[in-house]
């Protein structure tokens, strides 16, 4: 369960950064890790990233992929065709680009701009619809939906909304 400032007398600043990730954003890195992996990938990026919050069902974020057609499968088949070259010696650990790392440190900030203490797969897609320049941003547009759209309709679902075009309207955060 999300958990708001305005329900809860909770110290965000006191947690540590790691302790705010939910495990759905702990098993969508670990997701993007396997997929780096098995497209011999020595990196994670953005687009990988894409890939472990749309495999995470029941999340906002997978709810809003679906809800325009973008699925686990046909986000695999454009990673192949926007992937890098290929390595066969991977290392044990596989390092973010620097625009994943800034994706995922984003998330942090998506997180608290809504007034939510901890981190999902979901802050992660809105981290992403706030990068245009980032592969995870232009596959989404890739498939024809405007970043502004895709963030939109993550906050309606995130505001309790069903995902009807009525409930994809201006979100704005309590103060």
């Amino acid at each position: 369960m999300i958990q708001y400032f305005a329900e809860y007398d909770y110290d965000y600043n006191r947690l540590d950064m790691f302790e705010r990730y939910t495990e759905s954003s702990i098993r969508t890195i670990m997701f993007a890790q396997d997929e780096s992996r098995k497209t011999l990938q020595s990196h994670i990026g953005t687009e990988q990233i894409l890939i472990g919050i749309c495999a995470q069902e029941g999340t906002a974020g997978h709810r809003a992929l679906t809800r325009y057609n973008i699925n686990l499968e046909d986000l695999r088949g454009e990673l192949k065709q926007v992937m890098g070259p290929r390595n066969q010696v991977l290392p044990t650990e596989l390092p973010f680009t620097p625009r994943a790392k800034r994706i995922v440190e984003r998330a942090m900030q998506e997180s608290r701009d809504i007034h939510h203490v901890f981190i999902s797969s979901d802050h992660m897609l809105l981290a992403i619809t706030s990068d245009s320049c980032c592969v995870g941003a232009q596959i989404i547009r890739s498939h024809g939906v405007s970043l502004h759209k895709m963030r939109y309709t993550v906050l309606a679902i995130l505001n309790g909304g069903d995902e009807t075009e009525e409930d994809i309207k201006f979100f704005r955060p309590v103060s």
